[in-house]
């Protein structure tokens, strides 16, 4: 009898099954950041203990992805502002890594990348309206660069960056009055205090200054302006304290 096309079979615990099923429903967005997790609907769904469901959520507050809340319950995490700071400047890192490491192989591989990159530009610069404008706006393309760095310093981190954004708007200019471009800059400088391995005090500062008509804040979108006011700078303070459970 041929016997080359089984394979062992993989003996997986309860609270393994769980954590991945769990894992699944939060990554997939079925639940939003912020969701409470309620134990008993999620045990029954499941159809396990509420011991096994605990050790699971346990296991996910390791990952990142619940947060448990004394004397509440358990939520699923949200993004905050500190955090996607070091996702992008993470990001930022490996991106650059990526590129180095793409520029020194075959011609055939850089060629594709020219070409994805391409098609991004392309993209970038078509407009895809999901209702039309109340009122004609000019094409827009914006350049900008950012720069970043992390300095160790005793038990705890700086960091700094700076980033700095032109709106080249196409707009047309008058005969007597030119139209410059709108530009923004931000600075931001943040320092994280390990208190252990699991806790750390934060504090980031940041100021956006606008010249020229634009319009941005350190808290979101831009500020909605009119032809009489527009806000020069925008301040921003964050101070927390952050623990993994």
């Amino acid at each position: 009898m041929n016997t080359a096309s089984l394979r062992p079979v993989v003996k997986r615990s309860a609270e393994s099954l769980a954590v991945e099923a769990l894992r699944s429903h939060v990554l997939s967005g079925a639940v939003p950041p912020g969701q409470r997790l309620t134990e008993i609907n999620l045990a029954e769904r499941l159809g396990i203990s509420r011991a096994t469901l605990r050790t699971a959520l346990h296991r996910l507050t390791l990952e990142g992805l619940v947060h448990q809340i004394p004397y509440t319950g358990w939520e699923v995490a949200s993004l905050t502002g500190h955090d996607a700071w070091e996702l992008y400047t993470l990001r930022s890192s490996l991106e650059g890594l990526a590129a180095r490491l793409a520029a020194e192989r075959e011609p055939e591989v850089k060629k594709s990348v020219h070409e994805a990159f391409a098609a991004l530009k392309r993209t970038c610069k078509t407009r895809d309206y999901a209702a039309a404008p109340l009122f004609p706006m000019p094409d827009t393309d914006l350049k900008g660069y950012l720069i970043g760095a992390t300095v160790p310093v005793g038990p705890g981190l700086i960091r700094a960056a700076y980033s700095r954004v032109s709106y080249d708007t196409d707009a047309a200019p008058t005969a007597l009055v030119p139209v410059p471009d709108p530009k923004a800059g931000k600075l931001s400088l943040s320092y994280v205090h390990n208190l252990s391995k699991r806790t750390a005090l934060y504090a980031t500062v940041a100021r956006i200054s606008n010249k020229n008509g634009a319009a941005l804040t350190v808290g979101g979108p831009a500020f909605i302006t009119t032809s009489v006011f527009a806000p020069r700078t925008s301040s921003g303070y964050d101070l927390g304290i952050r623990h993994a459970f």
